[in-house]
């Protein structure tokens, strides 16, 4: 009996030791939710501060001249900046340069989606509300006019030149404005999480700009600085975590897998010189 007796308190009190510890974990498992919670809802859209660079418009033609080949070109901000893919290529055909007034839905699932925004210098809808300074801390901090953090990723000019930062606002001036009201991101729950832990969605914290770009010469110096502050290559051809878009790859070395109109398993070849 005294056996028998002593195994079942023994038994007793494993089951309570074991009530214990599980209470004890969904106590932590509940307590750092809530402190993660409230992390997000103050972080997620949270408003920074980063210097306004000086830069201002310039009216001189060839500055601006150089803004529209930058952003129809090599900064290739007609990419997002127009209404969709086949009216770029249909102005392209035209021999036409196509409004940049936003409004493409770009989906991130499971982050949610983002709208590219009205680029034209309409006054209401587009960048005639900001100046000059507040479009330059966009494009070199990844701060937005009202200090909100945008998505590094996409527009990595942080080292751009103050002449090339320049001559891009300069052209951007110059545009016809347009009116078209753009609709605010969406971001799911997890997209909100993502947003306040990453650092791809939060602003840059260093930059090295040179007052002038690398003279235009076939050169090692000026490929770099294309490739790495002007052009966005490392933006597809370098490995990047789907849902953080944090760097998991060797620079250049391609290997990120996009959803595409032709080929939906399409994969980004490598820029690193290697045979593929």
């Amino acid at each position: 009996m005294s056996s028998g007796t002593d195994q079942q308190h023994s038994t007793g009190r494993v089951r309570r030791y074991a009530v214990r510890a599980a209470g004890a974990l969904l106590f932590s498992v509940a307590a750092g939710l809530a402190v993660l919670a409230a992390y997000v809802t103050c972080t997620w859209d949270r408003q920074w501060d980063a210097p306004l660079p000086d830069i201002h418009a310039s009216s001189d033609p060839e500055v601006i001249r150089r803004g529209e080949y930058l952003v129809f070109g090599p900064a290739h901000c007609s990419e997002c900046h127009t209404k969709s893919s086949a009216d770029a290529e249909l102005a392209a055909e035209r021999g036409e340069r196509p409004p940049l007034a936003g409004g493409r839905r770009m989906a991130a699932p499971p982050l949610g989606a983002v709208y590219s925004k009205n680029l034209t210098p309409d006054a209401e809808t587009g960048i005639g509300r900001y100046t000059d300074p507040q479009i330059a801390r966009m494009l070199r901090w990844s701060v937005r006019p009202n200090g909100r953090a945008s998505i590094q990723l996409l527009m990595p000019f942080g080292d751009m030149s103050d002449a090339d930062l320049t001559a891009i606002v300069s052209f951007l001036r110059t545009q016809p404005p347009v009116r078209h009201v753009v609709p605010e991101n969406e971001m799911t729950l997890i997209g909100k999480v993502v947003k306040s832990l990453s650092p791809v969605f939060k602003p840059r914290t260093s930059v090295h700009p040179q007052a002038a770009p690398p003279d235009e010469q076939p050169t090692r110096e000026r490929g770099e600085y294309i490739a790495r502050s002007v052009a966005n290559c490392g933006g597809c051809h370098t490995k990047h975590d789907p849902l953080s878009f944090a760097v998991t790859g060797p620079e250049f070395a391609g290997g990120t897998r996009w959803s595409r109109r032709i080929d939906p398993e399409w994969t980004h070849p490598s820029g690193s010189g290697h045979r593929i």
